[in-house]
């Protein structure tokens, strides 16, 4: 995954002109970008656009990956992005507080009772 993350910075540095670094477009179809959690990040990240079914979906499956994050990823990236996109949808705080309920939690050692 990092020699891939390396090409792309040779492909978009070593480039003499502009023309020779490939359109962004070409960048993102690469396979570092394709990467599951990284996708999960620009989910939440453009989260505000979709439509309430493909919010509680995402949520839904969210529960299944975030364990597989980095703890620092989900306290500085995930949990902000999560209550944002509450704030601004109020009905999604079904799925939205109970992940970062678990995650605060686990993130601080502390069990329910």
């Amino acid at each position: 995954m990092e020699s891939e993350l390396q090409d792309i910075f040779r492909q978009i540095l070593g480039a003499q002109t502009p023309a020779m670094r490939g359109s962004l477009g070409q960048l993102v179809q690469r396979q570092w970008f394709q990467d599951p959690l990284l996708k999960t990040i620009r989910y939440l990240e453009n989260i505000d656009f979709k439509d309430s079914q493909q919010k509680v979906q995402f949520l839904n499956g969210l529960v299944k990956v975030i364990d597989k994050f980095d703890k620092k990823m989900v306290i500085d990236k995930v949990l902000p992005l999560l209550m944002q996109s509450m704030a601004k949808d109020t009905q999604i705080s079904v799925q939205v507080l109970p992940i970062v309920i678990t995650q605060l939690q686990s993130a601080n050692g502390i069990t329910s009772s």
